[in-house]
């Protein structure tokens, strides 16, 4: 499975169900489950964002999908 799509799956596992999750501790389990460091995260969730599936602010500390995200599985076939 491509990272985009290993990051998409644990933003809905471990944010999607929350609704908007104020949490930093979200940030951190999805590098956990994803083994990319918390300083390259930005660059897989800046995409997502981009192609509407998520908003998200790690200055900020939100990450949540969106409509668009909420209905999708994934976003590349193998």
């Amino acid at each position: 499975m491509n990272n985009f799509n290993t990051v998409f799956l644990a933003v809905k596992k471990y944010c999607g169900d929350k609704g908007v999750t104020e949490d930093s501790s979200c940030f951190e389990a999805i590098s956990k489950a994803t083994k990319i460091p918390l300083n390259r995260l930005d660059f897989y969730l800046t995409t997502l964002q981009d192609l509407g599936l998520i908003k998200y602010s790690i200055t900020d500390g939100y990450i949540k999908l969106t409509a668009f995200g909420k209905k999708q599985e994934r976003l590349f076939t193998e």
